[in-house]
């Protein structure tokens, strides 16, 4: 499974408890169904909240992976005046200490 959005996880969870709450709601009666319903509401109402809460403060990041990367693609290409940056793919590598260490830069 792939990340698409901030919102995948939350669908699982959703899928996963629904697939599993609403025929064990079926299948009980008495309090423990109304506890079973009050749970499958609960599920929902957090994944409404969650996408309203993100709908509101940073609706980008309920975009998929490929459409951002493909939006700053054309930003990008969409600058004028500046010039196209090339990258030096033959150009010696630096060593990233934060996750090699001190020792690699010795």
């Amino acid at each position: 499974m792939t990340t698409k959005s901030v919102l995948t996880p939350m669908l699982l969870l959703l899928a996963i408890a629904l697939t599993t709450l609403l025929p064990a709601i079926y299948f009980s009666t008495g309090w423990t169904q109304e506890v079973l319903t009050y749970l499958v509401v609960l599920v929902v109402v957090v994944s409404v909240g969650f996408y309203t809460y993100f709908a509101i403060r940073d609706p980008d990041r309920l975009q998929s992976e490929e459409y951002l990367v493909e939006l700053r693609r054309i930003a990008v290409l969409g600058e004028t005046g500046k010039p196209i940056q090339t990258i030096d793919g033959k150009a010696e590598q630096t060593p990233n200490v934060f996750v090699e260490g001190e020792e690699a830069v010795k």
